[in-house]
């Protein structure tokens, strides 16, 4: 549990640009400088870190970006640094065919997408690619302030700083240089285990949206999964006021990590256009498909980022989203429009509109739908890994895919594991803590829909908050990993005005053993985890942000 008895640190710093060049003074929180920025570590009493960074709109957009980046940067420090080289040890042995290094076809591809990055962005030809010139502009901005603050043995170039925010996208450029014959989901020569735990090691997240109609509240909830060396969280607010027209949310808080300008989770809270957004990873079986993956695109890190400053509404979603579509990190999106929520009557339905889904495949094939009938009609929505959009559901093969290996209890987009618990258990979603204890279920030991009857045995992973590390090895096998939940949020009606969410970090403890990394490694797990903490035994936390 949190120990208040820990000190909460604070620094402060704001960016000046003086003679030219970008200059940090810390301790000082000044409101004329082009930005301002409030760290709090809070990792030993919490879980994660906080930033709050702050832009002054009488100075350029592109000003803003830079110094809003460059405190991030500057804060991160060797956070980046180990965080970095954690997710490569990582990425190496569980993705990549060579496990030393990664391929050069890998290394072409980033620096051929980085390359389009800068040719695009050099003399933006419309809103949208000025969108994107910020977003490089911010990224500058973060290798910066990195670089002020570590020693110039550790100091990174664009591209790595760009590499580094692109780990997401990673999972699928990887795999596309992987040896053809060999990808995971061709393998037939391996166990149905490690079949599943391939799968899962490169989807990410149980999310949930729960329409509570008698209280006229929607609580939006994501539940990060990963590799448990992820953990150098960061909780982030960013206020920048841009003043250009075609920027519609000026502040977002969003769950992420030292350094990158996304969340990754995908986890954001918007203003002023109260929109709730979050993902869920499928994977894409259709090798068809990967002839659309080019580095003349824009990775979906980019993409999201730009999406989110541009919209008002999740209708308009795809239509930014699917631009330069690099096909990379493939995820259900679903965004739920808060104004919806305070235009409709009191008791009412949701108005059209208030929930959208869109779903990503490479190429053209970005699809998204209305669903908030059927939010209207059952009152809630689950996403797991798997699509849910007919169209993506066939043109991903996912049917295809759970047919072949016989198997439901994963592969169903209807009657998974996941899907079953999410129906099972929404009705009994009344209020705040039976959400939370929701979004941290794990009682697998009695749960049926956890149950693998194939294996005969309850499965630590088969839940809403996984703990494939709880799985016994002499079991399970190689699929038993220090990888599962990471942390859950949500956020509700009250919580979007101020764009604050609940937040517990670290694997779910509530009916299981606290996550003990050294336990871990005692049985022998890769656990890539320098400057992680070791025990993770947090309460929930409210993070909000701060206004000054």
């Amino acid at each position: 549990m949190s120990n208040p008895l820990v000190v909460m640190l604070s620094r402060i710093a704001s960016v000046y640009f003086e003679n030219n060049e970008y200059i940090i003074r810390l301790n000082v929180a000044d409101p004329n400088a082009i930005a301002y920025g409030i760290y709090n570590i809070y990792r030993e009493s919490k879980g994660y870190n906080e930033l709050h960074i702050h832009t002054n709109p009488n100075f350029s957009s592109l000003q803003q970006m830079h110094a809003s980046g460059m405190i991030d940067g500057y804060f991160s420090g060797y956070d980046i640094k180990n965080h970095f080289d954690n997710l490569n040890v990582w990425f190496l042995a569980r993705y990549s065919d060579t496990h030393d290094d990664y391929k050069p076809e890998v290394y072409d591809h980033l620096h051929e997408s980085l390359d389009y990055l800068l040719q695009n962005t050099e003399n933006p030809t419309d809103d949208y690619w000025m969108t994107v010139k910020y977003h490089l502009e911010q990224l500058k901005g973060v290798l910066d302030g990195y670089n002020l603050a570590v020693k110039k043995a550790d100091r990174f170039e664009l591209f790595d700083i760009f590499f580094y925010n692109s780990m997401g996208d990673m999972l699928d450029i990887v795999e596309l240089y992987n040896d053809p014959e060999t990808r995971w989901f061709k393998l037939k020569n391996i166990t149905r285990e490690e079949r599943n735990i391939q799968w899962k090691t490169r989807t990410k997240c149980s999310g949930l949206v729960k329409f509570l109609q008698d209280s006229d509240d929607i609580y939006v909830s994501q539940v990060a999964w990963f590799t448990y060396g992820a953990l150098t969280r960061v909780m982030k607010y960013f206020d920048i006021p841009l003043t250009d027209e075609f920027i519609k949310n000026k502040q977002i808080s969003f769950s992420s990590y030292p350094g990158f300008l996304f969340s990754f989770d995908d986890f954001y809270v918007t203003q002023p256009q109260k929109l709730a957004i979050f993902e869920t990873t499928f994977t894409n079986y259709n090798e068809d498909l990967y002839q659309y993956m080019t580095s003349n695109t824009l990775f979906d890190w980019i993409r999201i980022i730009t999406t989110i400053r541009m919209i008002e509404t999740g209708s308009q979603f795809q239509e930014i989203f699917k631009r330069e579509n690099s096909g990379t990190y493939n995820n259900q999106w679903v965004i739920v429009d808060y104004k919806l929520l305070d235009q409709k009557e009191a008791g009412a339905e949701l108005l059209p509109g208030t929930v959208y889904v869109c779903e990503q495949l490479p190429g053209e094939y970005v699809y998204t739908e209305d669903w908030t009938s059927v939010v209207n009609e059952e009152h809630f929505f689950g996403s797991f890994n798997l699509p849910i959009i007919e169209d993506t559901i066939a043109m991903s093969k996912t049917i295809e895919n759970m047919e072949e290996n016989d198997d439901v209890m994963w592969g169903s987009p209807y009657e998974c594991c996941r899907a079953n618990i999410f129906r099972e258990y929404q009705e009994e979603i009344t209020d705040m803590d039976k959400m939370k204890w929701m979004m941290r279920y794990n009682d697998y030991e009695n749960e049926q829909e956890s149950f693998d009857e194939k294996k005969n045995a309850y499965d630590p992973g088969a839940s809403i908050a996984a703990r494939y590390d709880l799985r016994d090895p002499t079991l399970w096998g190689s699929s038993a990993v220090a990888f599962g939940n990471l942390d859950s949020k949500i956020t509700s009606k009250s919580m979007i005005e101020t764009g604050s969410f609940y937040v517990q970090a670290g694997p779910t403890h509530d009916d299981q053993p606290v996550a003990d990394f050294d336990e871990m490694e005692q049985k022998g797990y890769l656990l890539p985890a320098q400057g992680v903490l070791r025990v993770w035994d947090f309460d929930w936390e409210e993070f909000v942000p701060q206004s000054n």
